[in-house]
Order: structure tokens, then C-alpha cells, then sequence
């Protein structure tokens, strides 16, 4: 054997070149696509943006993005919460035309 490195210097060297290799072609395979979406996710984006819609005031949109949660059944993990949003937007409406009071 030659005077100097050891053969187990090589191997390493060669190990750790790898994992390289295959961590960036990982890292070019992952960010090529857009993640996906589950309904669940879906579900949480809709009643965010109806929520939004019912802090300014725009409640027949959110009322109508709430019933449109209420419709399907993938998004039943938010279905109280739509169902206790119109029931408050809906009070809110009687109020606003003085029929609350």
C-alpha cells in the first residue's frame, strides 16, 4: 500500500460527493411542482377569505362563500364554523336594516 491516505479517505470522499449530488437533484425534483392542496386546506383558505370579506363589511359575498363550505362535504371540518359565521352575518344584516332591535 502507498505511504499516505488510507483507502477509507476515498470512500468517504466519494459518500459524501453522493449525498450532494442527490440532495440537490431532491431539491430540484420538490420545487418544481407546487405542493398540493387537500381539502382541508382548501376548506381553511375559503373561510379565511369569507371571513375577510365579513370584516369589511361585504356580507352577502361571505354569506355566499360560507354556503358554498356548507355544500361540500370535504369541508366538514369547517362546517360549524360556517354555519355560526351566517347566523352572526345574518344578525348583523338585521341590525343594519334596524330589524334586530
Amino acid at each position: 500500500m502507498a505511504k499516505g491516505r488510507s483507502p477509507a479517505w476515498g470512500v468517504l470522499a466519494f459518500i459524501s460527493i453522493l449525498g450532494l449530488v442527490v440532495l440537490f437533484v431532491l431539491k430540484d425534483v420538490s420545487t418544481d411542482e407546487e405542493p398540493a392542496v387537500g381539502p382541508e386546506e382548501e376548506g381553511e383558505k375559503l373561510v379565511a377569505r369569507a371571513a375577510a370579506l365579513d370584516y369589511t363589511g361585504q356580507w352577502d359575498e361571505a354569506v355566499a362563500i360560507f354556503e358554498g363550505v356548507l355544500q361540500e362535504p370535504e369541508y366538514r371540518a369547517q362546517h360549524l364554523y360556517a354555519r355560526n359565521c351566517i347566523e352572526r352575518i345574518r344578525e348583523k344584516q338585521r341590525f343594519a336594516k334596524g330589524d334586530g332591535l
